[in-house]
């Protein structure tokens, strides 16, 4: 039951982030961080590689659901309610970075990990759904990559196990020039100790 009740919970927040993100009407804003990103569209695989400077970024987190960098104007949003910890976004909800914690006690991975792809995948809001391999803060993580079935944003989450027994759902939102630049600012950044 708990295990259900967990992949309900992760399954949740993500599809509210998506959901909260779908609205228009703030200001876009794009990352800081020399940036390497696979993008899959159907077949076909293209690496996007863009370089900005990183002196425009700063830290948001917390001691309990740790820290990542994100673009300096980027701002605290409450778009994610209760089904995230935090989030941040360029100010439109557009472009957007959640975390979401779970204490991990009790609870397989695995199994979590397969029921979380299998919901994503299922989830009719999504297509090009996709999971990989791929690392964030040094530790191994399942990185999923979707596209919005009804405009050009592109989802990616991460969902990992700390060394703190914490599972983490890390999901990044929006425009693919964002999301690319964005990308390799969390996955080098996200620690789960304080800066």
């Amino acid at each position: 039951m708990k295990k259900l009740i967990t992949l309900s919970t992760l399954l949740l927040c993500g599809i509210t982030l998506a959901a909260c993100n779908t609205n228009t009407g703030k200001k876009d804003v794009t990352a800081e961080t020399t940036t390497i990103v696979q993008e899959t569209t159907s077949q076909e695989t293209t690496e996007v590689t863009t370089t900005v400077s990183t002196k425009d970024t700063q830290w948001i987190g917390s001691d309990d659901d740790g820290y990542l960098k994100v673009p300096k104007s980027w701002v605290q949003s409450d778009a994610g309610g209760n089904n995230v910890d935090f989030m941040y976004s360029d100010g439109t909800n557009k472009n957007a970075i959640s975390v979401k914690s779970i204490d991990a006690d009790g609870k397989d991975f695995t199994t979590l990990q397969a029921n979380f792809e299998q919901k994503i995948k299922e989830n009719p809001r999504f297509k090009n759904v996709r999971a990989d391999k791929g690392t964030i803060g040094g530790y191994d993580a399942v990185k999923i990559y979707a596209d919005y079935n009804n405009n050009s944003k592109k989802v990616v989450i991460w969902l990992f196990k700390s060394d703190d027994n914490m599972i983490r759902l890390v999901t990044l939102e929006g425009d693919l020039e964002i999301v690319n630049e964005i990308t390799p600012m969390v996955e080098e950044s996200w620690t789960n100790k304080k800066p």
